[in-house]
């Protein structure tokens, strides 16, 4: 990507040793950044010819009209505690974070400027969009999304966890503080934001726990319910054009409607998730012959994308569904039933991932060059 050139100006010399090696050691390819100390040797810097800065990052007390701002895009006031999210006409921030809300700040107030110039956050990973759908409830489609997408970031791949469903679980496994979430995104798309890229950084979260990336669910189900196909596509399109992520697993809900139709044919792989139960053999066989349509009637055939998973599995439980097929695909994966396997206790999330169902999960993610 064209690097976004920052200074960070400070008074207090271990904030600015410890914000600028953070940025150096965790953002190198976004940010080429400068850092004073100094306000002298700053506004000397500023004043120089052919210093053009994307942003200034500076401390409020340190800001004054001596400093230059003709070669300057945007000025952020560095704050020490947090205040509105503008003061006296300029954006601010508060110091006092961690290093991932201070670049998700920079990044949601330089994407604001009109005439900002557009940054592609790109990497160099070659990004697989896996969607996790079942057309049955209760499949216990989340839980195995989630799973996957924990232990392939705990053997050491980039992961985004990317939830579409309308009533979301996401709090259930990842902290949900964020001050954005899956409704700005979708805003943003519905509003052809030109810098979707720089957006999509500015409003995900990290889970230090699980090392992957993930969104606050949308502010209502109503947002997610009105966007339309072609607006998430260009969502997963941008994941796909960023290459920063190994695997972005899409956690789908189970309607089979355009959007979903969209979604599905958009992503690289499809975990269809079953159920071992009764309703599951005859929803499977309504399932199939919806797909042999969609195939007749719209030319989409879904078929080489499909991975069966059969999920609660009982091997003493005798169904049906165990030798389902959809599109001549048959069952290839098995993750057991594991009774108490989610608790949540006050704000905690527990998920035991012990025994036969993390090797089952495991078994899952070895499809993706783990």
């Amino acid at each position: 990507m064209a690097r976004l050139k920052l200074i960070i100006a400070d008074l207090d010399d271990t904030y600015v040793e410890s914000i600028a090696s953070y940025l150096q050691l965790n953002h190198s390819q976004k940010f080429q950044v400068s850092s004073f100390t100094d306000k002298q040797c700053l506004v000397e810097y500023l004043s120089g010819e052919g210093n053009s800065i994307d942003i200034l990052l500076i401390e409020e007390s340190l800001y004054s009209d001596e400093i230059p701002t003709k070669n300057i895009s945007n000025v952020i006031l560095l704050t020490a505690e947090k205040v509105a999210s503008t003061q006296d006409d300029y954006y601010t921030i508060c110091k006092y974070q961690q290093g991932d809300k201070i670049v998700s700040d920079i990044f949601n107030i330089y994407a604001e400027k009109e005439d900002a110039k557009v940054i592609n956050v790109t990497g160099e990973k070659k990004t697989k969009l896996v969607a996790v759908y079942s057309p049955i409830g209760g499949a216990g489609k989340t839980t195995i999304a989630t799973s996957c997408a924990i232990q392939c970031a705990q053997k050491g791949l980039e992961v985004f966890y990317l939830n579409l469903e309308d009533f979301q679980s996401t709090p259930l496994f990842f902290s949900c503080k964020g001050e954005c979430n899956l409704s700005n995104i979708l805003y943003y798309l519905k509003d052809n934001s030109k810098n979707m890229q720089l957006r999509i950084e500015g409003t995900k979260l990290f889970d230090t726990d699980y090392n992957l990336h993930y969104f606050c669910p949308p502010e209502s189900l109503l947002d997610l319910q009105e966007s339309k196909p072609e607006e998430l596509v260009t969502l997963l399109d941008e994941f796909r054009n960023m290459s920063q992520y190994d695997i972005v697993f899409v956690d789908m809900s189970s309607s089979f409607d355009d959007k979903n139709i969209e979604i599905l044919n958009a992503c690289d792989e499809i975990l269809l998730v079953l159920p071992q139960d009764a309703v599951s053999d005859i929803k499977v066989e309504l399932f199939s012959k919806e797909m042999s349509i969609l195939k007749e009637r719209k030319g989409l055939d879904l078929a080489d994308k499909i991975n069966m998973v059969l999920n609660k599995y009982n091997a003493y439980m005798a169904l049906e569904v165990d030798t389902a097929e959809v599109c001549g695909k048959s069952i290839e994966y098995y993750i057991p039933v594991v009774p108490g396997m989610m608790a949540v206790k006050g704000n905690n999330r527990l998920m035991d991932l012990q025994g036969e169902f993390t090797e089952s999960i495991e078994e899952l993610i070895e499809r993706y060059d783990i």
